[in-house]
């Protein structure tokens, strides 16, 4: 939790006490999981040849055995390999992920992290009809966190897809999910690509002022480096993605303080927005701008 706060110091604090214990235990998993931590630290704080190196042995201690854990694993050594330009090495264990997959059960939470994984790094790897064919393997997951926010990558997969209002939606659930729970490290980034997402500049700003304060400017640097958005399709009267998120939980019924508490505003700021949303469709009432979004497929 310390690592997924950002608490760098804490977490490593943490992980010096853990291996006094892990070093006398017998069975591998959780010197390979302490490692995977350690070299979560290094990934996000832009340290890839030292991520590298403690995923790649926690992986090979996991494999030496053939646990049924090796999925907790494998899926964060490519990651690393990708930030250090090794495209190839990197596809390689997609596949070998990929083929572990097809004995797991699709229903499973470790089903779904490595999917979730596979995401991120296929759009890292630009292998964006690999990310996208995983939007539908990861459906299921929406709203639930696996050692990462399943919304986050059915964001990026969405993205990849070329389907941009479903990608904002699942961003900001995300992005909600991440400040109520304090995840500063994911926050970062799930803010970044939003603000990618949306041309938001002062949302790029944000994400950019949080990946400074946790020492994450290298993974900053990635994402913004990345190919150009595939083409969107213009939203129905003219709305902005915000708007649009607002709309959609107005058409499930949801209260003006529900929808601030969704989506972490002010309930006048929702209020904006509504008066906003009234006006640019044309509607006198909500029921009417439930009616214009089921009409125009946005809710």
């Amino acid at each position: 939790m310390a690592m997924f706060r950002g608490d760098w110091a804490e977490c490593e604090q943490l992980l010096e006490q853990a291996q006094q214990v892990v070093d006398r235990l017998e069975t591998p998993e959780p010197r390979a999981i302490a490692r995977c931590i350690q070299g979560g630290i290094d990934y996000y704080r832009g340290r890839f040849r030292a991520a590298e190196a403690e995923f790649r042995a926690a992986f090979e201690e996991i494999r030496a055995v053939e646990t049924g854990s090796v999925l907790w694993v494998l899926p964060w050594l490519p990651w690393a390999l990708a930030e250090l330009g090794r495209s190839d090495e990197a596809l390689g264990l997609w596949a070998e992920v990929e083929h572990k997959l097809k004995s797991r059960d699709p229903r499973s939470t470790q089903y779904a992290f490595a999917v979730a994984m596979a995401t991120f790094g296929y759009q890292r790897l630009g292998a964006t009809e690999q990310a996208a064919a995983c939007y539908t393997r990861l459906a299921p997951f929406s709203g639930i966190f696996i050692a990462r926010f399943m919304d986050h990558a059915l964001g990026v997969a969405a993205i990849c897809a070329g389907d941009h209002f479903q990608a904002a939606a699942h961003l900001t659930a995300a992005e909600a999910q991440a400040r109520r729970s304090g995840a500063r490290a994911e926050l970062a980034l799930i803010v970044l690509r939003r603000g990618q997402l949306e041309h938001d500049p002062v949302v790029v700003t944000e994400g950019l002022r949080l990946c400074d304060q946790l020492g994450m400017q290298a993974l900053a640097g990635s994402i913004l480096d990345r190919q150009p958005l595939p083409a969107q399709r213009a939203i129905p009267g003219g709305l902005t993605h915000r708007e649009l998120e607002v709309l959609r939980l107005v058409s499930q019924g949801r209260t003006n303080r529900q929808i601030a508490e969704e989506l972490v505003l002010s309930e006048r700021t929702v209020a904006n927005h509504l008066g906003a949303i009234l006006a640019k469709t044309g509607s006198d009432n909500r029921a009417a701008a439930a009616t214009f979004a089921l009409r125009n497929g946005l809710a």
